[in-house]
């Protein structure tokens, strides 16, 4: 801000702006600047709704996989245990063997017993690929070997038994390796999509980032062009063009933006392309000669009426008391029941009534008597919006309806 009124200070001696045109392209330029901030704001709150339904969509494919994780970790169990069980049923099937070969000699039973040892181990440990079973086959032979020895026939069901341990270790290793390359699979997606969401997030972060620098910058403008309209205001004035000191506008700012301090009243406040108060400390000096009081007033159906005052004075601070006369118009003469009032705030009351009139009409600033019919400083209520805090002017149509819009505008006296 204090670049900006240097810069103005080299550009405008003695705080005016001789040359019209320098004034024009100045103004030109600082639009042109506001209409680019705007693109990329709105540029960048486009790739943001767009990188949050990316993200979304990521979140919910990760959510699918870790489902799809959960059914393979399930029917894996689910497969783990139907092959127990079958190997349980051999074992059992082995049991029975010997007891019904229990009279064999010493050698063949301690061998039925290392394989039944072996069978239990396999219950344990068939989720895992190991070389056991080779070693199980081993001692299969040596069993089959020893009872040929032997002459004890149960060559037959020792075969059938390797058969189906050989079968059930192929299914449980083609299902265990089956089942891990799709938890590798599904693994890898997850990574690679918890790492695009990693990006994602850095990428909302930058452009969070960004989106507050330019916030700071439209501040920044809105900083410079209330300071251009306060700067060039008397030089509009003495030209004879209307000079605005007052304008609402339904353009996103809060309902209570004109709650202010007493000090933000005297300095101005705001920003003339959207809403903005341009300070009594300038009103005061403009029409300390009398000047012409425009008022605009646009209902939220699109209606707009207006009036005037032929003689409109603002007097000196802290006070700045009003002074009106000459109405004409279709808003209905609300500022004559303010006439001779000083201006109040809600840090600085001086109005005419015991309470805070400030507090009861919307917590802004007027010229308040007994609080009065009219303030256009009040809250917006927004459309259908009613009440004596509201853009208040009574006796437009005797009602309480807060306006959508207002102006007002002051120029010299002819």
């Amino acid at each position: 801000m204090r670049g900006f009124s240097f810069l103005l200070l080299l550009v405008l001696p003695d705080v005016h702006w001789a040359d019209t045109e320098v004034y024009r392209i100045a103004q030109e330029k600082t639009t042109q600047e506001i209409l680019s901030v705007k693109q990329k704001l709105e540029e960048q709150t486009s790739l943001t709704s767009l990188l949050t339904a990316q993200l979304t969509s990521i979140q919910n494919d990760q959510l699918k996989n870790k489902e799809d994780i959960s059914s393979l970790n399930y029917k894996t169990v689910s497969l783990y245990n139907e092959l127990s069980e079958q190997i349980e049923k051999l074992s059992t099937k082995l049991t029975g063997l010997e007891e019904a070969h229990n009279k064999a000699n010493i050698e063949m039973n301690q061998k039925v017993i290392n394989l039944e040892i072996h069978i239990a181990n396999i219950e344990n440990k068939a989720v895992e690929e190991n070389p056991k079973f080779d070693e199980l086959d081993k001692k299969v032979e040596d069993v089959k070997e020893s009872m040929r020895k032997k002459s004890i026939d149960i060559y037959s069901v020792i075969n059938s038994l390797k058969g189906n341990l050989n079968a059930g270790k192929y299914a449980l290793s083609s299902s265990l390796d089956e089942t891990n390359s799709k938890i590798d699979k599904h693994l890898k997606s997850a990574v690679s999509l918890e790492s695009m969401s990693l990006k994602t997030l850095e990428t909302l972060s930058t452009l969070e980032s960004k989106t507050n620098r330019s916030a700071g910058l439209q501040e920044e403008l809105s900083d410079f062009r209330l300071l251009v309209a306060r700067d060039t205001a008397k030089l509009r004035f003495e030209e004879g063009n209307w000079v605005v000191i007052q304008q609402r506008r339904d353009v996103g700012n809060p309902t209570d933006f004109f709650q202010r301090t007493f000090d933000e009243y005297t300095q101005g406040f705001g920003d003339p392309n959207r809403e903005f108060w341009l300070g009594l400390d300038r009103i005061s000096s403009l029409t300390s000669g009398g000047a012409v009081l425009q008022i605009q007033l646009e209902t939220w159906q699109g209606e707009v009426f207006k009036g005037e005052y032929g003689d409109f004075r603002v007097g000196g601070g802290p006070e700045f008391v009003l002074a009106v006369s000459g109405f004409a118009g279709n808003i209905g003469d609300c500022l004559r029941i303010a006439n001779g009032m000083k201006f109040s705030t809600l840090d600085v009351d001086q109005d005419s009534w015991h309470g805070s009139c400030s507090d009861r009409r919307g917590r802004g600033g007027w010229w308040f008597n007994g609080c009065g019919l009219d303030n256009l400083n009040g809250k917006n209520l927004g459309p259908g919006g009613s009440g004596y805090d509201g853009i208040l002017w009574f006796l437009q149509d005797k009602s309480t309806k807060s306006f959508k819009a207002s102006t007002m505008m002051i120029k010299k006296i002819e």
